[in-house]
């Protein structure tokens, strides 16, 4: 039998190399999980598609510092400049945040 899954909501993230700053010092990342057709479209082709799955996944941030130190405004769809170990970090925990997402349901 089909199950609705339960609400996909947004929940904060910190970078692994982030986790030892202080909370001032840290960029919160808002990340959510993907739905269904989401992570079909992220999936599709048997690779994931880790560009998609930050568009779609990434929702916010905060702390988030240009070269200026000047505050960076979240655009939605549109991925912050960070090294590309960074971006995959985030995209590989919405990845893995649908996938829990999706395994709870059978429990």
């Amino acid at each position: 039998m089909a199950t609705i899954l339960a609400s996909i909501t947004k929940s904060p993230y910190v970078l692994e190399r982030e986790r030892e700053l202080t909370e001032n010092e840290q960029t919160v990342y808002m990340l959510q999980p993907l739905d269904g057709l989401q992570y079909l479209d992220v999936s599709a082709g048997g690779f994931l598609n880790y560009r998609l799955a930050l568009e779609l996944g990434l929702q916010g941030w905060s702390n988030l510092k240009d070269e200026n130190k000047q505050d960076v405004t979240f655009v939605n769809g549109k991925s912050p400049d960070i090294k590309s170990e960074d971006l995959l970090e985030l995209a590989c925990e919405i990845i893995d945040r649908t996938k829990l997402r999706e395994s709870q349901k059978k429990t």
